[in-house]
């Protein structure tokens, strides 16, 4: 479908902010394109417009301020915005690609339904640049039954060489239909599966839900054996691994950007990717010192930077332990935000912020932060998530946001 350039235009002009321009599809198509043009995005931008294209069982919500069109500009070498399309398509597949079944195999996840494509591509004078990363989450819809709604533990992005990752979803009924909601910084062909995990050493622990949970989610994994290890220190490498893989993520980041990071390490792409979305800045003198256990105020103060890539802006809260004021001057805004945005409890009525956090702890806290976030739903009973609020039709009303809660001898 290609839109009218001119009745768009005049539709953008009058029409008010933080409204949705929605092209439909006919419901049998199993591969829909809508064309438009560079100007219509940054126009939609300017008044907070959402662009919906929708097709069959699937939507696809883009702000158009999350795509640079100033970068596409520039890799097409061209100057006038209105000459430029843009062709946004999904495609819904019918049978599973053997290229997508191999590598669900291979990690021993079991597809819930075929997957699902999207590709953005802007086109000029014979050329072409594919849109394949966003400024802030992209939300894809899909409307499933609820059997497979039970299945689906995550979403997962499956690359053409095989290699999955986890993407943040959240799985919610609404008028006695059942919808997941992808959340994705960039694009490509996505499958939503079954993922079960299980260890030998979390039963009866107070976090055995939410390691579960993480693991499920493909997030967090065992250290061998089916052992979790909860209460073990974790390292710098390792918690920015698992930011980055919450995060949804891709760990292909710059492999020389610390000197203390060898390129040939199984982290050194997470840790690129951290120190590209500024997650990370190092300990100084070039150095990230990978296998130093991390703090739970760095802990902090790297939860604090992912949640504004998560859009989750939280608030500042009070000093309420009495050990607040051993935190590092460095830290205290990001761990007084912490503890305002309900993601920080203590032990023991301290904060200990230059204890060393464990891998359980991790667990509790990057997935407070993705629930906060409205990233993921609630599978687990954490007490004070919210989903956030949503621009689409299909969403429930977002909960009120609870007061902080301060969970003792429980969470980080």
């Amino acid at each position: 479908m290609t839109v009218n350039q001119d009745a768009l235009k005049n539709e953008i002009q009058n029409a008010s902010d933080n409204v949705t321009v929605v092209i439909p599809t006919d419901k049998d198509i199993k591969t829909a394109e809508a064309v438009i043009v560079v100007k219509n995005v940054d126009d939609m931008a300017e008044k907070e417009i959402t662009l919906t294209i929708q097709t069959g069982n699937v939507q696809y919500d883009i702000p158009p301020a999350s795509i640079d069109t100033a970068a596409i500009m520039e890799a097409l070498g061209a100057t006038d915005t209105a000459n430029v399309q843009i062709s946004i398509v999904i495609t819904a597949h019918e049978t599973t690609p053997t290229y997508v079944q191999a590598a669900a195999d291979k990690s021993g996840l079991v597809l819930v339904i075929p997957p699902v494509q999207f590709t953005i591509t802007a086109e000029y004078n014979g050329k072409t640049a594919e849109v394949t990363t966003f400024d802030q989450y992209v939300e894809r819809t899909i409307e499933v039954t609820a059997e497979q709604a039970a299945n689906i533990t995550t979403a997962v992005i499956i690359e053409p060489d095989g290699t999955t990752r986890h993407i943040p979803t959240y799985v919610y009924q609404e008028n006695g239909k059942w919808y997941v909601v992808v959340n994705s910084l960039t694009n490509s062909t996505y499958a939503l599966v079954h993922n079960e995990r299980s260890f030998t050493d979390t039963a009866g622990k107070w976090y055995e839900a939410y390691v579960s949970e993480m693991a499920n989610r493909m997030i967090m994994d065992d250290i061998g054996g089916s052992v979790f290890a909860g209460e073990r220190d974790i390292t710098r490498a390792e918690f920015v691994a698992i930011v980055i893989r919450a995060l949804g993520l891709p760990d292909n980041g710059s492999r020389s950007v610390f000197s203390d990071v060898p390129a040939n390490m199984w982290y050194a792409g997470a840790v690129g990717k951290a120190y590209e979305y500024g997650l990370v800045s190092g300990v100084g003198g070039g150095r990230f010192d990978p296998d130093t256990p991390i703090t739970r105020q760095e802990a902090m103060t790297a939860v604090r930077r992912a949640a504004q890539i998560a859009g989750f802006e939280g608030s500042a809260g009070n000093s309420i332990f009495p050990d607040t004021e051993t935190v590092s001057e460095w830290a205290l805004d990001a761990v007084l935000w912490n503890i305002g945005s309900g993601l920080v409890g203590g032990t023991d009525g301290s904060l200990n912020p230059h204890v060393n956090i464990t891998r359980a702890e991790t667990a509790v806290l990057v997935l407070k932060l993705l629930r906060k976030a409205g990233l993921v739903d609630d599978r687990t009973p954490i007490s004070n998530g919210a989903p956030r609020a949503s621009h689409h039709t299909w969403r429930v009303e977002p909960r009120k946001e609870p007061e902080a809660v301060v969970e003792e001898d429980s969470t980080p």
